[in-house]
């Protein structure tokens, strides 16, 4: 069964909130590396999701990605 793009922005959300390089958001996702950048590109454009660069960049979900990650929990759970 596919999943849906808001089950992968959950998933995506959820790995970043503690802060995650590319890898462990692919990893723990369940996704590609092709796959992956796409959704990161939106979710930054979006606010949802910031960049902290160093030697490696990494990814951290933002206040308005945790509401968002809240909500999309909630409309889960109504369905």
């Amino acid at each position: 069964m596919r999943r849906t793009k808001e089950e992968i922005i959950v998933s995506i959300l959820e790995t970043c909130q503690t802060g995650a390089n590319k890898t462990i958001i692919v990893y723990k996702s369940n996704l590609n590396f092709a796959t992956i950048v796409p959704y990161l590109d939106s979710l930054i454009k979006n606010g949802f999701i910031t960049t902290i660069e160093g030697a490696h960049t990494k990814y951290e979900t933002t206040d308005k990605g945790k509401d968002l990650l809240s909500g999309l929990k909630e409309i889960h759970e109504l369905l």
